[in-house]
């Protein structure tokens, strides 16, 4: 969790339909880790608008899939009071096929309105559409497979050896017969992982071969590959006072 920092807006602004007025500060507060908002009484005075860009955290690939990418939502909340705000950051995936974790601001303890950011989850299919979807590869090669090629060779001579005081009819056939089937087939699948937003809860990387995010960023919630631990969640709170 990172401090609270502070920037000076000169100047008459209005945001969703609250007018700020002049020199007032914006102001924003960061979370990597789990830990407690505290809304300021100047930000609740000046209508307790807040600003809510939250993210899941990843999933962690499984096999020729990439995890899919958290949940990603900007959004407004509203604040009531100075009451302490929960805030969850969702662990990414660490083992293979592992959704990411839930990141919530809990606006409720607040007098505000809950913001819920779903964890990965459904690797290439993912279970919500404000995420990346994570890649997909596979490889397939059926072998020989039996198509018809015929060849057919027929010995037929009718052979008669005549010798004295003895007449013999010989009738000599053979048929030869070859089969030949040949058909191989080879074909590769990969999709495109999401690409999430501006990075936050991309979609992790196909197998080896496939797209998607192969080293997630910190704190992203971006998905990774098999055997790569997904990234973690992320909050970020901004106001004006």
């Amino acid at each position: 969790m990172a401090n609270l920092q502070s920037t000076t807006i000169n100047g008459t602004l209005t945001l969703n339909g609250t007018e700020i007025g002049g020199s007032k500060s914006l102001k924003y507060q960061e979370f990597t880790t789990s830990g407690t908002f505290t809304p300021t009484a100047a930000s609740i005075d000046a209508g307790g608008l807040h600003q809510i860009f939250i993210v899941g955290g990843g999933e962690r690939g499984n096999g020729d899939s990439g995890g899919a990418g958290g949940q990603v939502i900007d959004t407004y909340v509203t604040l009531a009071n100075t009451n302490a705000v929960t805030v969850t950051i969702g662990a990414g995936g660490t083992s293979n096929g592992a959704d990411g974790g839930n990141s919530v601001f809990t606006g409720t303890d607040a007098g505000g309105a809950d913001v819920t950011s779903a964890g990965g989850a459904g690797l290439h299919q993912p279970t919500m559409q404000s995420n990346g979807a994570g890649g997909y590869y596979t490889l397939s090669s059926p072998g020989a497979t039996i198509s018809p090629a015929t060849v057919s060779v027929t010995i037929n001579p009718a052979r008669v050896v005549t010798t004295p005081n003895c007449r013999t009819h010989g009738y000599q056939s053979a048929y030869a017969y070859g089969y030949r089937y040949s058909y191989q087939s080879a074909y590769g699948l990969s999709s495109e992982a999401g690409s999430g937003f501006k990075g936050y809860g991309a979609g992790g990387r196909a197998g080896t071969n496939g797209s998607g995010i192969s080293t997630p960023k910190e704190n992203s919630g971006q998905g990774s590959p098999a055997g790569t631990n997904a990234a973690n969640g992320y909050c970020l709170v901004c106001w004006f006072e």
